[in-house]
């Protein structure tokens, strides 16, 4: 069994986190808890942590992501 905790900026419907639920079971083969958790500060997109492997799709990382690739290509 994976522990899988789902961030999101707003409340998934039980229908939403179901399809997140069997997709990531059909990818790592294991059954999957989930435990959804809001945090409005993400701003948008996904945080997805299965195990110890995060991945996060959230507007609050790919706006930190293009803040830094402006500020390298500034300092060139």
């Amino acid at each position: 069994m994976s522990k899988v905790t789902i961030t999101t900026a707003v409340k998934l419907s039980a229908a939403q986190l179901n399809k997140l639920s069997a997709a990531i079971e059909q990818k790592y083969g294991k059954v999957a808890k989930i435990e959804a958790v809001v945090d409005p500060s993400i701003l948008g997109g996904i945080i997805v942590t299965v195990d110890s492997h995060q991945f996060d799709n959230s507007y609050r990382n790919r706006i930190e992501e293009l803040k830094q690739q402006i500020s390298a290509a500034l300092s060139e």
